[in-house]
Parts: structure tokens; C-alpha cells; sequence
């Protein structure tokens, strides 16, 4: 599944099999989440995580989230 997008990323659509034509695809908004690899959970790609602006941040306490 992250190749599929990391092919869109790259490319902006995916070629139709059925049809053998290639789908441009406009106007898509992606967000996504991870957490650190472990626990079932793979590390993503470098070549998928290029395209995104990473944000991290430390744990807030209760009195920050309020």
C-alpha cells in the first residue's frame, strides 16, 4: 500500500490495468500518522516519507491539552 502511494507521489496517478491507459489523478489532499516502528508497526520508506512535512513533538501534560 505505501508503494502505491509513494507511486502517486511521484507520478500523480496509476496506470489502469484493465485499460492499459495511465489515471492522472488532481486535486488530492493527503494526511497521514505514524507512530516509531515495533509493535507490528514497519518503518516507512524514505522514499515515501521525502514527500510529506514531518511535525513531531513531546508528550503534553494534562494542563497543556486543556
Amino acid at each position: 500500500m505505501l508503494e502505491l502511494l509513494r507511486q502517486w507521489f511521484d507520478h500523480n496517478g496509476w496506470y489502469d490495468m484493465a485499460e492499459f491507459e495511465f489515471k492522472k489523478i488532481i486535486d488530492i489532499f493527503f494526511l497521514t500518522a505514524m507512530g516509531l516502528p515495533g509493535g507490528g508497526r514497519s518503518e516507512v520508506s524514505r522514499r515515501l516519507v521525502r514527500h510529506f512535512n514531518i511535525l513531531g513533538y513531546t508528550q503534553m501534560t494534562e494542563l497543556s491539552v486543556k
